[in-house]
């Protein structure tokens, strides 16, 4: 894999686009959604990231995670580590399909029972290209990547010729501190698991 790969690997697994984020940027004012996502990336991914970089220089080899625990911990909850692993990578990745339906079904206005049928489709997609091995996957995440970042492309020049600088740092409105706690810290998870990996 090259570094155009793993820059499209760590994109999809960090964000995937701006889809998602809607909830998180509704649930207050501008500048405090703006200054609790840097400050919570700060003071909960930060120090994830000097971890990993710290254990990958000490322990060089393939497996991130699973291999630190195996050493640390013996091989019976190195594995049992790497099942749980296994697990939330295979949960988290559920996900997407769901979402990706949902942002298509909505944009060419189909019926409810085809967003079931879009998600199979996407899942068969992925599982045939997986089977036919890495320099396929390498292949259409090019193209995925360029399908999933052109919308947001679009929409951010779009935007830069309605944008209102003052309202990027206002601070009126009610703040969900709940939802935006919460969201916030869904999406550190997520870079995380990119860094633990």
């Amino acid at each position: 894999m090259g570094v155009c790969t793993l820059v499209v690997i760590g994109f999809f697994w960090v964000s995937g686009g701006l889809y998602g984020n809607e909830t998180m940027v509704s649930s207050g004012p501008p500048l405090i959604v703006f200054l609790w996502t840097v400050l919570a990336g700060l003071c909960f991914a930060l120090p994830n990231a000097l971890m990993t970089a710290e254990l990958a220089t000490a322990f060089p080899v393939d497996g991130g995670q699973v291999v630190w625990t195996a050493e640390a911990c013996g091989p019976r909850i190195g594995g049992h580590n790497c099942f749980w692993v296994w697990f939330t990578n295979l949960l988290d990745a559920a996900v997407y399909p769901q979402i990706a339906a949902k942002y298509v079904s909505k944009a060419l206005q189909l019926g409810l029972g085809s967003e079931q049928g879009i998600c199979l489709a996407m899942v068969v997609c992925v599982a045939v290209t997986n089977c036919m091995g890495l320099d396929w996957v390498t292949a259409s995440q090019s193209v995925v990547f360029f399908l999933s970042l052109t919308p947001s492309l679009i929409f951010i020049v779009i935007g830069l010729g309605r944008l209102e600088p003052e309202v990027l740092t206002s601070t009126e409105g009610e703040t969900d501190w709940a939802l935006l706690i919460s969201w916030a810290l869904v999406r550190l998870h997520a870079d995380c698991m990119l860094i633990a990996c």
